[in-house]
């Protein structure tokens, strides 16, 4: 008699599975989590943060351990997640302006951004609807208001808490002012809101399949939790390396606790072997609240901190259990969930690929061979990693080729390449060590930046002093600003900035 091992037998049978839901639908749970840093979870490798329903889904799932976000701030990676698209083609390239800071230290101009997608574009809630699914938007929008640029305007059936606003106004608390929220209860906790509003969805009637963005607020600040939750954090030993604000783990924990109850909804309402569940970061964390070790930087910075996050998808028997370590990226669940969704090709470009393919090989190659960012902006900052004392980040594309990453400065043209598997932490430039590698990978990512059209060479700022920069940069001010940001005077001076 003939063995078969087990894991061939069992990856015969996921196959199986795949082809026999081959034209069925499934829910789609897609949560988006505010700023949650790549570590940020008990699954990622975190022992403060306690999250176990995440832990438990990445069990039965699979964890993409060099996922990306399409920008290093909010707006632009939500504008990529909704289109598929990258930022040269929305036009979505930071979170506000790329004008932030004193214009006579800026050096360049910065084109226009817009914060909204253009009505021309099929959202990914459009694609979806088309293929006949309802569509639920619940939580942070950030791509404009309005039957236009809100959720209701861009194919979602019912928008609860979406608008332009990237924060909560009056904090993670109600009352909130936000749209469909208008009579919470005073004291109520948002997070646990948004969750409720996604079960009364999961829970209504209806043949048709759904799919929800449950976009969380949190743990971008203002920080609040619920009081007995920071109190445990507070009081929680911290062992070994993890480090993380105690009221950012609690927030954390309290999203970790609500999809706990969607997935007993989920369960009750016989739809949990029926749904993918999706969990991802839309950036980053900060470097005081987020524990992003080994990597550098945090939200904003095109380094790893700043664009490395969580991604795990769980769909038990049909996607296999483990963890990848292929490059994905926020554009990819497009493509992903149209293939899924059985929908119809849309008629605009998508830069994203089909990652099913890993679903049943997460170690398979994809088409592709990089992945690309355009950040033409300035982000006003004072951190330890920040791009020099002046900016937080200065205009910059970067390419991502197998283990190599070149960051190229599009103010001077300034090169930056590392190893992510030698140097995870991006602290030795190899650029001129490694001069045909960083040639090569410029190349690729000027033709790509031609492909894209983007708005460049970026012109010169006709404000830009450069005395005064000198003299700014060695201020007493700009000095104190910088030990202040060290203290718990930084979240301020971070709220400011933005």
């Amino acid at each position: 008699m003939v063995k078969i091992p087990l894991r061939t037998i069992s990856l015969v049978l996921l196959l199986l599975a795949q082809a026999s839901l081959a034209n069925d639908k499934p829910n789609i749970l897609l949560v988006v989590l505010d700023d949650w840093g790549w570590r940020d979870a008990g699954f990622m490798g975190n022992n403060y943060i306690e999250t176990p329903t995440l832990d438990a889904l990445a069990r039965e799932g699979l964890v993409f351990r060099q996922a990306y976000s399409n920008s290093p701030n909010c707006a632009p990676s939500r504008a990529a997640m909704m289109s598929g698209q990258y930022a040269p083609r929305t036009g979505v390239y930071t979170m506000m302006t790329g004008e932030m800071g004193d214009a006579r230290l800026r050096r360049v101009q910065t084109p226009p951004n817009k914060m909204y997608l253009e009505p021309s574009v099929t959202t990914l809630a459009e694609m979806l609807k088309s293929a006949g699914y309802r569509t639920a938007h619940i939580g942070k929008w950030n791509l404009g208001s309005g039957e236009v640029r809100g959720p209701e305007g861009q194919g979602f059936d019912i928008n609860i808490a979406g608008s332009r606003s990237g924060t909560p106004h009056k904090g993670h608390f109600a009352p909130y002012e936000l749209p469909g929220l208008e009579e919470a209860p005073e004291g109520e906790y948002l997070t646990d809101r948004l969750t409720q509003e996604a079960i009364r969805f999961i829970k209504q009637e209806n043949d048709q399949p759904f799919f929800i963005h449950l976009s969380h607020f949190a743990p971008h600040f203002p920080y609040q939790a619920p009081e007995g939750l920071v109190k445990k954090y507070q009081s929680k030993k911290i062992s070994g390396e993890v480090v993380n604000d105690p009221v950012f783990a609690a927030m954390v924990e309290s999203i970790d606790a609500g999809i706990g109850r969607i997935v007993t909804a989920l369960e009750t309402s016989e739809k949990l072997h029926k749904t993918l569940i999706i969990v991802t970061s839309d950036n980053g964390g900060y470097e005081d609240m987020s524990f992003m070790n080994p990597l550098r930087g945090q939200k904003s910075l095109l380094y790893e901190g700043g664009i490395r996050i969580p991604l795990l998808l769980s769909w038990p028997g049909h996607i296999a259990q483990g963890n990848s370590e292929i490059p994905v990226m926020g554009i990819d669940l497009y493509p992903t969930l149209m293939q899924l969704a059985g929908a119809a090709t849309v008629k605009q470009a998508l830069d994203g690929e089909d990652i099913t393919p890993l679903f049943s090989t997460p170690d398979a190659n994809l088409q592709r061979d990089a992945l690309y960012w355009y950040f033409p902006g300035y982000v006003a900052g004072h951190y330890d990693d920040a791009a020099d004392e002046l900016f937080q980040q200065r205009p910059a594309a970067v390419i991502r080729h197998e283990h190599w990453k070149l960051i190229l400065s599009l103010e001077n043209g300034h090169r930056e390449l590392y190893d992510l598997i030698k140097d995870p932490g991006e602290q030795h430039n190899l650029a001129a060590e490694q001069k045909p590698i960083a040639d090569l990978l410029e190349e690729k990512l000027q033709q790509w930046l031609r492909d894209m059209a983007t708005p460049l060479p970026l012109v010169a700022n006709p404000d830009y002093d450069k005395n005064y920069e000198t003299r700014y940069a060695n201020s007493w001010w700009r000095k104190l600003r910088d030990k202040l940001a060290k203290t718990r005077y930084g979240t301020f001076l971070r709220e400011t900035d933005l």
